[in-house]
């Protein structure tokens, strides 16, 4: 049998729909509209009603989706993706190096399809962490515009109200396992993907080096001295399968648990449209 892209795309069967859409993993990412106090004007009602709750709603689907991204991802790690180890040196036909020797040819693309769902998944994580701001500018009404300073801007406006919030929100990004799913979101967004084999060529400039000549009289000197430029070459880098899953999981129950708590902490302050 041929594999392709195609015919190895798989429909996970209704058992794995209900265990993992069942998973207690983005529970807490949600965010419950009947928690905020709301000042009785009709103003504030009203707004409450239809802006408020509104961008709860889109918060919240932002969430269902990143749990279907998660029963993909999970249905083609589950299949178990042979990686282990990622290479061998000889390799098994005599190559100076063998990357995924255990691999047989579907294997690449189950492991193709994981990066997808995986690198899909890191996309909404951090949407949805834009969007836990977004609600914030929304909540308070500082009508901060949403660009690539938004979370910047949102913080430095509310911490004169909330500098409790501004500081949580800060921890948290400042978290282990948040900085690392933010540094493959930065890899797959603005270069190439954990989940493959670098080069392993690395080219560097100007960089002192020692060489070794032979002088007249037959003596070896070493010689420290500066270089246009140095060429090496390595196995690269890779990142598994099983680091990402373990991250994906973590970072995601980590965002939960802030965002419950954020959540909270803004419901100490009941809603009022400002006149």
């Amino acid at each position: 049998m041929e594999y392709r892209i195609d015919n190895t795309f798989e429909i996970p069967a209704q058992e794995e729909w209900d265990r993992y859409l069942s998973s207690p993993l983005f529970e807490e990412m949600l965010i419950d509209k009947d928690q905020f106090p709301v000042a009785q004007d009709f103003i504030s009602k009203m707004t409450f009603g239809q802006s408020i709750r509104n961008y709860i709603r889109q918060h919240n689907n932002k969430v269902g989706t990143l749990a279907v991204s998660y029963v993909l991802c999970r249905h083609y790690f589950d299949q178990h993706i042979p990686e282990d180890p990622w290479y061998i040196s000889p390799g098994k036909d005599g190559q100076s190096i063998q990357y995924m020797p255990e691999f047989q040819p579907k294997d690449w693309l189950k492991r193709y399809w994981f990066s997808y769902f995986a690198e899909v998944m890191y996309f909404k994580i951090f949407s949805i962490r834009d969007s836990l701001v977004g609600f914030i500018n929304e909540y308070y009404q500082m009508e901060c515009t949403q660009d690539s300073h938004f979370v910047g801007s949102v913080s430095k406006k509310l911490k004169s109200r909330r500098k409790d919030i501004v500081d949580f929100l800060s921890d948290f990004l400042e978290d282990p396992i948040y900085k690392e799913a933010q540094k493959y979101r930065t890899e797959i967004v603005h270069g190439a993907t954990p989940m493959d084999v670098s080069s392993g060529v690395s080219l560097k400039r100007n960089v002192d080096t020692q060489i070794t000549e032979i002088a007249e009289d037959g003596a070896v000197i070493e010689k420290q001295v500066k270089a246009a430029f140095q060429l090496s070459w390595g196995i690269g880098d890779y990142t598994g399968t099983k680091t990402i899953m373990d991250n994906l999981e973590s970072v995601s129950t980590l965002m939960g648990r802030n965002i419950k708590c954020i959540c909270e902490m803004v419901a100490e302050d009941t809603f009022s449209v400002k006149i």
